[in-house]
């Protein structure tokens, strides 16, 4: 399917780590200059992303799978993973604005050693473009990059 005139691409709008089932107190972000990982346990987390899009809702989006990594080159060989879907949370996206969460990753990251980094991509498509996009993606920014990595810690 061709995008319809002027309709654009999925784009993130927050991405949240808590203990798994929890819905408060989501972990912070390590300390540091610029955008820092979060700092999240060697164990079972959830991981929710906010989408926005121009004409759909992301609820309504035709394709909602995820991959995580410890290499971005790894990205390119292990599997997507499919979304939660149906369950939506309240929280802090990009730029300190209130977002809408409604896409749930749920990772087991009991096997990774503290310091130990994670990446993270989604992939979304609101049914009118030709392929899922990647976010973020190589050609995206560090900043919103910085944005999808985990770190283990002690």
């Amino acid at each position: 399917t061709m995008p319809s005139l002027g309709n654009l691409q999925p784009q993130a709008a927050g991405i949240l780590a808590f203990a798994p089932g929890t819905s408060t107190n989501p972990y912070p972000r390590a300390d540091g200059d610029g955008v820092q990982p979060i700092a999240v346990p060697a164990a079972p987390i959830d991981l929710w992303f906010a989408f926005a899009d121009d004409n759909t809702a992301p609820e309504d989006f035709t394709h909602n799978t995820y991959k995580f990594a410890t290499t971005t080159t790894d990205l390119a060989t292990v599997p997507e993973l499919p979304f939660t879907m149906g369950q939506s949370l309240q929280g802090m996206g990009f730029g300190n604005s209130s977002a809408t969460f409604t896409h749930k990753a749920i990772l087991d990251l009991s096997a990774y050693s503290a310091g130990t980094l994670v990446f993270v991509r989604a992939y979304v498509n609101d049914g009118e473009q030709a392929m899922p996009v990647e976010i973020p993606n190589d050609a995206t920014g560090t900043a919103m990059l910085d944005h999808f990595i985990l770190r283990i810690e002690p």
